[in-house]
This record gives C-alpha cells, sequence and structure tokens, in this order.
C-alpha cells in the first residue's frame, strides 16, 4: 500500500456532531474481534472514506439512512475508486477512534472559541498506522 504522508481531512463541526450523538447513545456495537465495546466512531474506507458513530442501530437502520455519515473532504460515496485508494490503499477497512482521544481535540477548541467551521479533523495515513491530527483555516 502506497499511501505514505496521505491527509485526509473532515469539518471538525461535522466530526463533533458524530461525537455528541456517540455520547448520548446508549448501545454501542462492539468492532470486530475487540475484547469489549469502546464508544467513538468509525473511520471507514470502502466506497468512500468516512466517519460513523460505533452506536447501535435498529433493524432496517443504517448511519447512511439517519443521515449520521461524516464524508472526508473529496471522499463522498461517489469519489473516484483510484483517488479513494490512492489516499487510503486498495482494502477496505474500519478502526475505532475512541471518544477519549476526540474528547480532548473538541474540548481544547471549544476552549479556545475556535469555530469547529473552521477547524479540520486530519487523519495522516501511513502504510501500518494513521495519525489524528488538527488543522484550523486562517483568516
Amino acid at each position: 500500500m502506497d499511501v505514505d504522508d496521505k491527509l485526509i481531512r473532515w469539518n471538525m463541526a461535522e466530526v463533533a456532531k458524530l461525537v455528541e450523538l456517540t455520547h448520548f447513545t446508549k448501545v454501542h456495537n462492539r468492532m470486530y474481534k475487540a475484547r469489549k465495546t469502546v464508544p467513538g466512531l468509525i473511520f471507514v474506507k470502502d466506497q468512500g472514506i468516512y466517519l460513523i458513530s460505533t452506536k447501535a442501530y435498529p433493524k432496517g437502520k443504517t448511519p447512511a439512512s439517519e443521515n449520521e455519515v461524516a464524508y472526508a473532504k473529496g471522499f463522498g460515496p461517489n469519489a473516484d475508486w483510484d483517488v479513494v485508494c490512492d489516499a487510503a490503499g486498495g482494502d477496505d477497512f474500519s478502526e475505532l477512534i475512541p471518544l477519549t482521544d476526540l474528547d480532548p481535540i473538541i474540548k481544547h477548541l471549544t476552549e479556545k472559541q475556535i469555530d469547529l467551521n473552521d477547524a479540520r479533523l486530519i487523519i495522516k495515513m501511513a502504510a501500518d498506522h494513521f495519525e489524528i491530527k488538527v488543522g484550523i483555516k486562517r483568516g
């Protein structure tokens, strides 16, 4: 997988909505092969690149049907497959980002009175891991 130094961005206001939804959810899905259930967002690459909550949905409901998906900028459901693969590799995946990783970021931005629409959650992809960063629009 040749994805070193690829940056994938989300509007932080959209991410914060999913984080809030996740906090107010009583039942969460456990990630595949996980020993315990950990509330958070799931970073997914398949027919796009997006974040969804670990929220357990009732039968017949999905994050998409409930409009509870945050697509990365330029990587929505109709994104060019080659572009998606260039950014995140050819294999589909899902990785948990626990709320304990996201809450401090949102809290810090809020305390600094930064408009979440001016902030970006950035995931920096590498061949064997990813890093979470924050960007802020200036001006």
